[in-house]
């Protein structure tokens, strides 16, 4: 299967279209789970997808799967944001997708020397394709993702550097450097 980035168009062509897919829904593993097309247009108006952020579709043989957004561009560690649509997840499009992403981040951002991303503790699915693609797990906070019905759950954190996407390997992190 191949896996291709295409830009998204928030403000003109893409709007609709974009719209409706983070509408279609549901999102389990993001805080707002369900988005009405009032925040969707909110968010757009609002620069989400602007300045400091890309949105690129993520396209599986030339069919609309995913969503990826890179935010916080101008800093030197973006954050990811990948959505698959519910049709396309359990197909084994996560890995390539990231790995796309990952690609696509490094090769277009020089200034960024890492690359975050954030789920929640029980979206296992996910936090093994992070895994999968080289990220290393750097912290782990307990109850930091507030839950629509529910208690809040751990947000755990994943990132990749740039020189281990460059070599190829993974710079181990030391958790217990500290001893009582």
């Amino acid at each position: 299967m191949t896996i291709r980035l295409e830009p998204v168009d928030v403000r003109g062509a893409d709007r609709e279209a974009l719209t409706t897919f983070l509408t279609s829904g549901p999102w389990p593993f993001h805080v707002r789970t369900r988005p009405t097309r009032e925040q969707v247009a909110a968010d757009v108006d609002g620069g989400r997808y602007d300045e400091d952020a890309e949105a690129l579709w993520v396209l599986a043989d030339g069919e609309r799967v995913g969503l990826g957004v890179l935010e916080d561009l101008t800093d030197d560690t973006p954050v990811l944001d990948l959505r698959l649509a519910p049709a396309a997840r359990g197909r084994g499009l996560g890995l390539p997708a990231l790995r796309a992403l990952t690609d696509h981040l490094f090769t277009t951002q020089p200034a960024a020397r890492r690359f975050e991303a954030q789920t929640r503790e029980d979206n296992v699915a996910m936090r093994r394709v992070l895994l999968r693609a080289g990220f290393v797990k750097e912290a782990h906070y307990r109850e930091g993702w507030p839950v629509e019905d529910g208690p809040a759950l751990a947000s755990v954190a994943y990132a990749m550097l740039r020189r281990d996407w460059e070599s190829g390997t993974t710079t181990p992190l030391v958790w217990d450097d500290l001893a009582l």
